[in-house]
């Protein structure tokens, strides 16, 4: 647009470079530089007219509405088919399937935790034939030699004390719990033991001290609590204590009731 705005102008220097020069009021170059000027104002706006006016992007046409069969009509407004529900076999009902689904809390256990056992034992030891009566006080240790942790090979060492003397018994002895089917932890145990017994007389100075053996029957209950804690005793315990002094022999025969209480491990 520039180049033919300035076309005029170019024609026009020719025109008069031809002509018989003559003297102007105003040099040639300013008439140039204003007809370019003028040019390019009046191009300046023709693009932002072309945009403006520009026209409108035809719009798409839209397809003809599609025509609806009767038969999708009845299938949508028709109420789901419904599966028929599974019913559980004679003899379970739903909820134990829920409770099957769900997790199990752990439930507490009275098993032994381990095949060691060790307990303290105190009570009475009522004298049944030629003895006095005295207090008695077992330390027991004792293994399991199965892994039902039924049988037991212990080693309960006694004291019996009285003011008329002392005893001191070093045995080996055999337990086996039997576990009471009602009660989870409840065992039923019979013992016996034989061992070595040491004497002391203390109501006669003087007397020399004996050397003797003994035999202990008995039969006791206990409970288990959490596999690790017992609790119960001896409710039958006879010790029968035999040996030879300088005097002759000797038979002591006691009656014992023990409470007890241990862990096993």
């Amino acid at each position: 647009m520039a180049l033919v705005s300035a076309s005029p102008v170019l024609v026009y220097d020719q025109a008069v470079r031809f002509r018989p020069k003559r003297r102007s009021a105003m040099p040639r170059v300013f008439w140039t530089w204003l007809l370019l000027w003028l040019g390019a104002a009046a191009w300046a706006p023709l693009p932002a007219l072309a945009r403006h006016h520009k026209k409108p992007p035809e719009e798409q046409p839209q397809p003809p509405p599609r025509a609806v069969d009767p038969m999708e009509v009845e299938n949508s407004t028709s109420p789901p088919q419904q599966q028929p529900q599974q019913q559980p076999p004679p003899g379970h009902s739903s909820n134990d399937n829920a409770n099957q689904a769900l997790p199990q809390p752990p439930q507490p256990t009275n098993e032994k935790v381990g095949r060691f056992m060790a307990n303290l034992k105190i009570g009475p030891a009522l004298c049944l034939y030629t003895c006095g009566h005295s207090g008695a006080m077992v330390l027991e240790l004792g293994f399991s030699i199965l892994p039902n942790k039924n049988a037991y090979l212990v080693f309960p060492l006694q004291f019996q004390f009285a003011p008329s003397g002392a005893a001191i018994m070093v045995p080996l002895g055999f337990q086996y719990d039997i576990a009471m089917p009602f009660l989870s932890g409840l065992y039923l145990y019979p013992r016996f033991s034989i061992g070595y017994a040491y004497l002391i007389d203390s109501a006669s100075p003087g007397s020399p001290t004996a050397h003797g053996g003994f035999i202990i029957p008995e039969f006791g209950i206990k409970y288990v609590w959490r596999g690790r804690w017992n609790f119960g005793g001896e409710l039958v315990s006879i010790p029968i204590l035999f040996g030879q002094t300088q005097f002759g022999s000797f038979a002591n025969i006691f009656y014992r009731i023990l409470l007890s209480a241990g862990v096993n491990f």
